[in-house]
């Protein structure tokens, strides 16, 4: 269940969100996506999101509707705009994470 989730259905649940957030990336990366997730894991994402509102302001709606399509599990998102990440992949903790996710979600 824990690995389906993971693979096929988070992605169906949270295709909506990202679709009315204009997010044109998602990254699965922590536990699940290297397929160790136990039932305690959360959810851990890298979005990417077109947006002019400031860092902290992305988060109160964004996550709130992320936490209400996977009721069962805890979701933590870092939600950058595409230049924000460009910078942000130079840290080592984005840069492994980049390296070692799945993307779940690209808009066309």
């Amino acid at each position: 269940m824990i690995q389906r989730l993971a693979n096929g259905e988070l992605r169906a649940r949270l295709l909506p969100v990202f679709k009315r957030h204009q997010i044109v990336r998602a990254i699965l990366f922590g536990s699940r996506a290297r397929g160790e997730a136990s039932r305690r894991s959360d959810v851990d994402l890298i979005l990417v999101q077109r947006t002019d509102r400031r860092f902290l302001d992305r988060y109160d709606r964004l996550l709130y509707e992320l936490n209400l399509a996977l009721p069962d599990v805890a979701v933590d998102a870092l939600i950058y705009t595409p230049e924000e990440l460009e910078q942000m992949a130079r840290r080592r903790f984005v840069a492994t994470a980049l390296r070692e996710g799945q993307v779940i979600y690209e808009s066309e």
